[in-house]
């Protein structure tokens, strides 16, 4: 059935299916859900890979942050074993550079001049790239009734999957209640 959805929802769904079938190795769903997830799986391949290869950085901005992280290892602090120390910052490791920041601040301003088309680049990319996300487009999805669903998953995941489910609102509602 046709559905039309933002990219971002499509993305978002075709990796809780990739998930599910992970999990599948696991447990033994219904084989009426399994075959609906790997043909939803099937529809969304083409759109999802588009949508990886727009989001892809350029050879050039990897090179670019290739040189970024060599600076910072170069100048990061070292624990005992002569190793740089590794930082969680918002989600990312990096490097914990105190004892050498002005050296590496330099490098990395210098850098950054060097590469400033690029990283101009990369920036408008990524705005196209969120841009792109927020379209709609049509997609097929394979729809099956409620009562083959598993019986128990993640309900974060269910505000992504019920776009399988067959029944209306109201045949859920009813399907709830009985």
């Amino acid at each position: 059935m046709k559905e039309r959805l933002k990219r971002r929802m499509v993305y978002e769904f075709f990796m809780v299916i990739n998930n599910f079938i992970k999990e599948q190795m696991k447990v033994d769903f219904d084989k009426r859900f399994s075959h609906a997830m790997y043909l939803n799986l099937e529809n969304l391949e083409s759109e999802i890979k588009a949508i990886n290869e727009v989001k892809k950085p350029s050879a050039k901005y990897e090179e670019y942050q290739q040189k970024k992280t060599m600076i910072g290892e170069k100048y990061s602090d070292k624990d005992e074993n002569g190793k740089p120390i590794l930082i969680e910052s918002m989600g990312n490791q990096v490097y914990k550079v105190e004892t050498n920041k002005e050296e590496a601040t330099k490098e990395i301003i210098k850098l950054n001049e060097e590469y400033s088309e690029t990283i101009k680049e990369r920036q408008k990319g990524l705005k196209e790239f969120l841009e792109l996300m927020e379209e709609e487009i049509e997609v097929d999805i394979c729809k099956i009734s409620f009562k083959y669903f598993p019986d128990k998953y993640n309900i974060v995941d269910h505000g992504i999957i019920k776009l399988m489910i067959k029944e209306t609102k109201e045949e859920m509602e009813a399907l709830l209640l009985a």
